[in-house]
C-alpha cells in the first residue's frame, strides 16, 4: 500500500487590507460608498447648522401663555406688551427727594400671563469673522483682548456719569433711562429729551451713555458685523433707536420673545456683545432654531444655546426675525430649582443695591441691516 499523498496547505487568510480593498471595491461598484459619505456630510452639515455641541445643564425660561392672551385680547382686558413705565410720571424723576419705583417692563400681571419651562441648555457653535452661512441662525464670534479692554472702560465711565448725574435714581429706573427706543425719534433716529420729558441730568445722562457707546459699536460694526454681513461697513444700517444697553444687572428679559418678525426683516442680524466679566449667573440664551414649534407669541423648543464659556468682549449673534431668545435661570437638576430656592423667590428678592448691581451682567445689542433700500421701523424688544 502506498502512502496517500499529502493534503494541499490551505490558502493563508486575506489580510485586513485586501478585506478592506474588497469591501470598499464592492460599494464603489455599486454606488453605495458615494451615498455614505453623502449622508455623512449631510448629517455633519445640519449638526454644524443646528449648534449641536456639548451639553451645558438647564435653565429655566418664562412663555408666553399664548391661549390666555388672546383670550384677554378678545375681551378687550389690557395687552401683555403695555408698559407699565409708559404711564409713570416722568417729571417726577427731575426731583432729587423722589426715585423711579421698580416697575415690571411686562406689565404687572406678567407671571400671571406666562408659563415657565426648564429646557436643556448646549453650546453655541463659534464662527469666525465671516459672512455667515446661510444654514446658520445663531453662533458666537469670539471677542478680542482689545474688545475687552474697551468693554472694562465702557463700564467704569457709565457708573462714574451715573454717580455725578443721577445718583437718586435706583438701578431699575437708571436702566429704564438709558433705553434708546424712549428717547430717539423714530422717524428720524434722533435724541429728543421731550419724548419721556427728561430733565437735564437725565438727558445729559442719555447723551453721555450715546457717547460712550459710540466708538464701540462703530467699532462692531466695522470688525464684527460687516464681515459678518458681507457689506461695506459704509452701506450698515444700526439704529441708535435699536440699541439696547443692559446695564449693572437690571433690565433682563426673561420672557422668550422676538425683535423683529416677518419677511420684512430678512438681513437683519442681532449683535450682542458682553460688557461683564462673564454671564454672573444669567446667560442670555437662544432658543434652537431647529427645534421650534409654534408661531408669533407662542414658541416651544426643545432646546436653547448658549456661549459655552462666555468672556468679557464675547458676542452671540442671530438673524433677528428667526431666533426667539430670553435670559435664563440655571436650573439645580436635582431640586428643580433655580439657585437653591424656587422661582418665586427669586423674583420676589429686593432690588440690589449700587454695589451689588455693578457686579451683575451687562451688555450691549444692536440690530443693523445691509442698506439696499427700504426702512422699517424698528421695533423695540430686548434681551
Amino acid at each position: 500500500m502506498y502512502p496517500s499523498p499529502p493534503l494541499p496547505s490551505p490558502p493563508p487568510p486575506p489580510s485586513l487590507s485586501i478585506l478592506v480593498d474588497a469591501v470598499v471595491g464592492g460599494l464603489q461598484r455599486s454606488g453605495a460608498l458615494r451615498t455614505l459619505v453623502d449622508d455623512a456630510v449631510r448629517a455633519r452639515s445640519i449638526t454644524r447648522a443646528a449648534g449641536a455641541s456639548e451639553f451645558l445643564g438647564h435653565v429655566r425660561l418664562r412663555f408666553v401663555d399664548q391661549d390666555r392672551w388672546l383670550r384677554e385680547q378678545e375681551e378687550g382686558r389690557g395687552n401683555l406688551f403695555r408698559s407699565a413705565v409708559a404711564e409713570a410720571d416722568w417729571q417726577s424723576m427731575c426731583r432729587a427727594d423722589e426715585e423711579w419705583a421698580d416697575v415690571d417692563e411686562w406689565g404687572s400681571s406678567t407671571a400671571e400671563r406666562t408659563l415657565n419651562a426648564v429646557l436643556p441648555l448646549h453650546a453655541l457653535r463659534i464662527v469666525p469673522r465671516a459672512p455667515l452661512p446661510r444654514e446658520v441662525a445663531t453662533a458666537v464670534v469670539e471677542g478680542t483682548a482689545e474688545l475687552a479692554a474697551a468693554a472694562r472702560t465702557l463700564l467704569e465711565s457709565v457708573a462714574t456719569l451715573r454717580r455725578a448725574l443721577v445718583p437718586k435714581h435706583s438701578p431699575a429706573a437708571f436702566a429704564e433711562l438709558v433705553q434708546f427706543h424712549s428717547h430717539f425719534r423714530a422717524d428720524t433716529d434722533e435724541f429728543d429729551a421731550m419724548l419721556r420729558g427728561l430733565c437735564a441730568e437725565e438727558a445729559a445722562m442719555v447723551v453721555g451713555v450715546q457717547a460712550l457707546l459710540t466708538p464701540l459699536a462703530d467699532h462692531i460694526q466695522k470688525k464684527v458685523i460687516a464681515p459678518l454681513l458681507g457689506c461695506p461697513a459704509t452701506r450698515l444700517r444700526c439704529p441708535r433707536r435699536a440699541w439696547l444697553s443692559r446695564l449693572f444687572g437690571t433690565a433682563q428679559n426673561r420672557l422668550v420673545h422676538q425683535d423683529m418678525a416677518g419677511a420684512g426683516f430678512d438681513g437683519w442680524l442681532n449683535v450682542w456683545v458682553l460688557l461683564s466679566d462673564g454671564f454672573v449667573g444669567r446667560p442670555l440664551v437662544m432658543l434652537d432654531p431647529e427645534g421650534l414649534e409654534g408661531r408669533e407669541l407662542s414658541w416651544r423648543g426643545k432646546r436653547v444655546l448658549t456661549p459655552a464659556r462666555a468672556r468679557r468682549g464675547d458676542m452671540i449673534v442671530w438673524r433677528s426675525n428667526l431666533v426667539p431668545h430670553a435670559t435664563g435661570l440655571p436650573v439645580n437638576p436635582r431640586s428643580d430649582t433655580v439657585g437653591g430656592a424656587d422661582d418665586g423667590e427669586e423674583e420676589a428678592a429686593e432690588e440690589p443695591s449700587w454695589e451689588a448691581a455693578e457686579r451683575q451682567r451687562s451688555s450691549f445689542d444692536m440690530r443693523c441691516e445691509c442698506t439696499e433700500g427700504g426702512d422699517h421701523e424698528i421695533a423695540a424688544g430686548g434681551s
